[in-house]
Formats: C-alpha cells, sequence, structure tokens
C-alpha cells in the first residue's frame, strides 16, 4: 500500500509541476488563468500524500 501511495504521488507532482511550468505559455495561461495555483496545490499535496505513506503504512 505504500509504494502505491508514494507511486501515486509522484505522479501527482509530475503532473503538478508540468501545470505550473505549462503557464509560461501566454496561450495556455489566457485559457487556463488558474492552472499556475492548481498545479502548486497538486504538487504540495503529492508531498502531503507521501507523508501520511510514510507516517501511517510503515
Amino acid at each position: 500500500m505504500q509504494e502505491q501511495l508514494i507511486r501515486l504521488s509522484s505522479y501527482l507532482f509530475l503532473a503538478g509541476v508540468l501545470l505550473v511550468f505549462l503557464t509560461i505559455v501566454p496561450a495556455v495561461r489566457e485559457r487556463f488563468p488558474r492552472a499556475f495555483g492548481l498545479g502548486f496545490l497538486v504538487a504540495v499535496a503529492s508531498v502531503v500524500l507521501v507523508l501520511v505513506a510514510a507516517v501511517f503504512f510503515d
């Protein structure tokens, strides 16, 4: 279970970082104005998920 949560959180972190970097493109920033904030929150949530996996599924 711990490995699956860590794998899931790594994909979430990748998706969050991609959302943050996609906001560099002006067309993406115009079409999805909240992508930067969403990407940041997804990346932070993935770190929290790793911490939860380490504490509860050790």
